[in-house]
């Protein structure tokens, strides 16, 4: 199912949530769109 604009779907980041909620409504209708915010608990990472 083509996306209107998108040309790949790394290069904008506008298509990725786009594409990736296709690809959940396709594998599991009625899922409903993937969170766009995390709210759990956050660590930062830093080199050792």
């Amino acid at each position: 199912m083509p996306v209107p604009e998108a040309k790949h779907l790394w290069v904008g980041e506008k298509f990725v949530a786009d594409v990736l909620d296709r690809i959940v409504n396709v594998i599991r209708p009625g899922f409903g769109d993937l969170p766009r915010e995390w709210v759990g608990p956050m660590e930062k990472w830093s080199d050792l």
